[in-house]
């Protein structure tokens, strides 16, 4: 069985290790953070090995056959500095956003390269991660991506790597935009009158009773919904929906919102150095 590794146990990290242990033998599973708590806390909860966790990731990467780096994309360079292990053989598995193969490989001197990108959705085995390898990663070295990725979610393997950017936008950023709407029917329903313990149910158990169905929906044998679909059900003609659904159309809501997901976009292209 292949070793595999994680540096970095921020919250990417963290999620992904705890979905690894539901589908890996810890035996196989090695961690690194500069966080002694992180690690302590990954021994105590998630049991991994503590001859497995390092605070120096030389060590682990001495041990392990394909690498997940969960680091901040800011400080790849920076990291890249203190490598002191040939990583030729290694797979490498990014989930930094915009960060690119053609960097990547540029820095660690590696030709087996996997770029992803979940999203937080992970911490919940809900995550959709889109993927993709460089030439030289092998069939089986793809197979053992995919199990890894679906531990924690779903994937989809990527034809062209600028869709990683795209997605990125949509996916890896599309958790806050679902929070932030949630954020907002919460300070109207204060606005309304409603205690912050009132409003908070209000907008969180609309928002996730609506993804439930969704979900539902999705799943149905014969014919699934769409969101559009579900959206016209609830939209009455002449009603409160209606109209709420009209302002929004009428104030180019939907134009704000695809141009939101457009600076994310470029944003991604900008970390990559285009």
């Amino acid at each position: 069985m292949k070793k595999i590794g994680i540096i970095g146990i921020g919250n990417m990290g963290f999620a992904i290790l705890e979905a690894l242990v539901k589908k890996f033998d810890v035996s196989n599973l090695y961690i690194s953070d500069t966080s002694e708590e992180k690690i302590k806390s990954a021994i105590k909860n998630l049991k991994i090995p503590k001859n497995n966790c390092f605070l120096d990731f030389n060590d682990l990467l001495k041990q392990i056959d394909i690498v997940i780096l969960a680091i901040k994309p800011q400080a790849f360079e920076e990291f890249t500095k203190f490598i002191k292990i040939d990583l030729k053989d290694k797979v490498v598995i990014s989930i930094m956003a915009g960060v690119s193969i053609e960097k990547i490989n540029k820095f660690l001197k590696i030709k087996k390269i996997i770029r992803s990108m979940p999203n937080l959705c992970a911490q919940v085995s809900q995550a959709l991660t889109g993927w993709i390898s460089s030439k030289e990663v092998s069939k089986t070295e793809k197979e053992i991506a995919k199990k890894i990725f679906r531990s924690f979610g779903e994937e989809i393997e990527l034809k062209k790597e600028d869709k990683i950017n795209e997605l990125t936008a949509l996916s890896g950023s599309g958790p806050a935009y679902f929070f932030y709407l949630t954020e907002l029917l919460e300070e109207k329903a204060n606005f309304f009158g409603f205690t912050e313990e009132e409003a908070r149910k209000i907008a969180e158990i609309t928002f996730i009773g609506s993804a439930k169905v969704l979900e539902k929906s999705r799943n149905l044998p014969s014919a699934p919904l769409t969101s559009m679909d579900l959206k016209n059900a609830v939209t009455s003609k002449g009603g409160t929906t209606e109209a709420a659904l009209k302002f929004m159309e009428e104030n180019k809501f939907g134009e704000i919102f695809q141009n939101a997901v457009e600076c994310a976009k470029r944003r991604a292209e900008e970390m990559n150095g285009k």
